[in-house]
């Protein structure tokens, strides 16, 4: 019987190869979504050998999100469940693995394929896996005949089960999801169905060849790292010169014989980067851009080379810390932006509190 992984991003898709390592997995299909974005990273990071066949879904990770006033979307997630269903018939699917379990595709799928007897599985996937989202459990009577109809209306004569409780409140805690395993870097989670997964370095010879043209390799430096972070989505425009001053800061705060190495969130904007690249030049000391033409897992430059230290504002790759590639000094900036924040007066500091909350619980000794 075969293994169904579903991915959209280049993380999903270096936990999924570690499992099918660790398991011994065989006849794997891969249904790549969000392609348009990462379809150079998939290439260059897919272990061909691990997988028995490719197939790429562009919206596959929107499948969720349901809009119910609109009638092709409607039409859509129908069309589209019939031809996953379809898929798994033909390749034989048990076990269907999933990543981000709070993306509403990853719970329509666990929800919808348990009830037809397919084997769900989680896999990790950043900080989501590990933290539920804020959450009231308590509903108005409408709201629960709202969801009862939706259920008897939609989801169970389309579907076969009932969905309404996912959709009408989606940062609900996923303890009752359909759920038969649940893997994990981190040994945060302690139920009867979770699997601790090891990892080990698993490069591709494309990605061999791409990381270490990143980085000077038989050349004795000091690295350090800067992961940048897209404040700007939370951060009103008129503050985020505090972003900026805590980069500069910092960079400033370097030794000159110290090479800076640059890894730009995927969803860093241009205006952003050009402001944090004049930041490096004006500083005077040595930088590079990692994975400026193809968007890779850091992870995997952590495995294969040291850094001295890894400075971040929010980055899952901190908790990944002695798990995913050897321990690393990493220095949070975020308290460095939230002490700035606090010290001008910025009142609603809301989102940068639960970063605050979330860089600490999560992280386990080793």
């Amino acid at each position: 019987m075969g293994n169904l992984f579903i991915v959209f991003t280049p993380l999903q898709l270096f936990v999924s190869q570690q499992i099918i390592r660790q398991e011994k997995l065989k006849n794997n299909v891969v249904i790549f979504g969000w392609d348009s974005q990462f379809h150079d990273a998939f290439e260059m990071m897919c272990l061909d050998e691990l997988w028995h066949k490719k197939v790429f879904k562009e919206d596959i990770n929107k499948w969720g999100s349901f809009k119910l006033n609109n009638f092709t979307s409607v039409k859509k997630i129908k069309d589209d469940f019939r031809w996953l269903k379809k898929t798994c018939e033909e390749e034989h699917i048990e076990t269907i693995y999933l990543g981000e379990i709070l993306n509403q595709m990853c719970r329509f799928v666990a929800v919808a394929f348990s009830h037809l007897k397919y084997k769900i599985v989680f896999f990790e996937e950043g900080t989501s896996h590990y933290v539920n989202r804020p959450y009231n459990m308590e509903q108005t009577w409408q709201e629960k005949i709202k969801e009862s109809l939706l259920d008897m209306l939609l989801f169970k004569p389309a579907f076969g089960c009932d969905f309404a409780k996912w959709h009408c409140t989606p940062n609900r805690p996923y303890d009752d999801l359909p759920m038969d395993k649940r893997y994990s870097m981190i040994p945060f989670h302690h139920q009867i169905f979770d699997v601790p997964l090891s990892v080990e370095p698993m490069f591709s010879s494309k990605l061999k060849k791409y990381v270490e043209s990143n980085i000077r390799s038989g050349v004795e430096e000091r690295r350090v790292m800067l992961m940048t972070d897209p404040l700007r989505e939370l951060m009103k425009k008129d503050d985020l010169y505090l972003y900026f001053e805590t980069i500069q800061e910092t960079i400033s705060s370097l030794d000159s014989d110290v090479v800076l190495y640059l890894k730009f969130h995927p969803r860093e904007i241009q205006t952003s980067r050009d402001k944090i690249l004049e930041i490096a030049r004006q500083s005077g000391v040595k930088f590079k851009i990692l994975s400026e033409k193809v968007n890779i897992c850091v992870e995997y430059y952590l495995q294969m080379f040291k850094f001295e230290k890894v400075f971040f504002f929010n980055a899952a790759t901190y908790f990944y810390n002695g798990y995913a590639f050897p321990k690393t000094e990493f220095v949070k900036l975020m308290p460095v932006l939230y002490k700035k924040a606090k010290a001008v007066g910025i009142c609603n500091l809301t989102y940068m509190e639960n970063m605050l909350k979330m860089i600490e619980p999560i992280a386990v000794e080793s």
